[in-house]
């Protein structure tokens, strides 16, 4: 369609054009048909030449995901990522934290940076909206002991009961994984 409404000089750059989209196209499919199953997300930030070669050298998912996580694992590649993040002037304040997170998940402590990295971005989110949107949307409240996820002894059935009867009152659609928990237990 494109080339009946170029005129004729710009008709072969059209045509290149076209291919190139339908290459994209063909890139990011792939990458779903791999790893989408596996819950990986094609972003915009996300380079496409990598995509490309991830799709062509992997038709198996396990070693797709792997050469994934090992793309991601680089630390150049990971600072430039959050360097970006500045532009965002709320996130400006939290970059100390994304630094910690960083330095957490390439020390090997997953679980830091997961608990870091989610309550962060609640409160960068609900720091947008008027109306709390996060995983923690009703009226701001303080810990109460026994509540807080990292402080109690009686394990993870506290601090989730505890959520789940707030959360069901309001939206009779209480926090039901773990990642969901974890997030509202950040957000208290």
């Amino acid at each position: 369609m494109l080339r009946l409404l170029a005129p004729r000089g710009e008709k072969p750059d059209v045509i290149t054009l076209q291919r190139q989209l339908d290459d994209m196209a063909k890139t990011v499919d792939g990458f779903y048909a791999i790893l989408g199953p596996r819950n990986w997300i094609f972003h915009e930030s996300l380079s496409l030449d990598f995509t490309a070669e991830l799709v062509a050298a992997s038709t198996d998912p396990a070693d797709a995901e792997e050469r994934l996580i090992t793309y991601y694992n680089d630390a150049d590649r990971l600072s430039f990522q959050t360097a970006r993040l500045r532009k965002l002037p709320a996130m400006r304040k939290r970059m100390d934290l994304v630094a910690k997170a960083s330095a957490d998940y390439f020390a090997g402590r997953y679980y830091a940076t997961v608990h870091v990295l989610l309550s962060m971005m609640d409160g960068f989110v609900n720091e947008f909206e008027t109306v709390r949107r996060g995983c923690m949307p009703g009226k701001r409240r303080s810990l109460r002991p026994g509540t807080a996820l990292s402080a109690t002894i009686l394990g993870l059935r506290t601090p989730i009961e505890h959520s789940r009867r707030e959360e069901v009152r309001r939206t009779k659609n209480p926090c039901t994984s773990f990642i969901e928990t974890a997030s509202c237990m950040a957000a208290f």
